[in-house]
């Protein structure tokens, strides 16, 4: 019998790599950890020596990249299709504000409060 849509079945949490994918990557890992070494040198003599200067740029990129990370990206969060998404901040009294309302309206529905929650905490101080 087929599950219904929606129906918990069991198995592996959502993302978490069976054990056979986990073992392959870190045989992977090692290899190249290995192998990492003999190119860099490759990399860095393509660097100083390669006869093109895009393939001298590529490599140089390549070192840079792996001595100091990637540089940072841009990022321009737009609500779909739409204008940027609007951004505010606000204090920790709002926030704190905010969930003991949300306890209330949560517990006016019946759901038990949990024993000692962050926001009692914060408030009996």
């Amino acid at each position: 019998m087929g599950s219904k849509p929606g129906e918990y079945r069991g198995g592996r949490q959502k993302g978490t790599p069976n054990k056979a994918t986990a073992e392959a990557k870190l045989a992977i890992s090692e290899l190249a950890k290995t192998l990492a070494p003999d190119a860099l040198r490759r990399l860095a003599t393509l660097a100083r020596k390669a006869k093109s200067e895009a393939a001298q740029v590529a490599a140089i990129r390549e070192i840079l990249d792996r001595a100091y990370g990637r540089p940072a990206q841009a990022v321009t969060l737009a609500g779909g299709e739409g204008p940027p998404i609007r951004t505010q901040t606000i204090s920790d009294e709002t926030v704190l504000a905010a969930m003991r309302e949300l306890g209330e309206r949560v517990r006016s529905v019946g759901v038990p409060a949990p024993e000692s929650s962050p926001v009692e905490q914060q408030t009996a101080h």
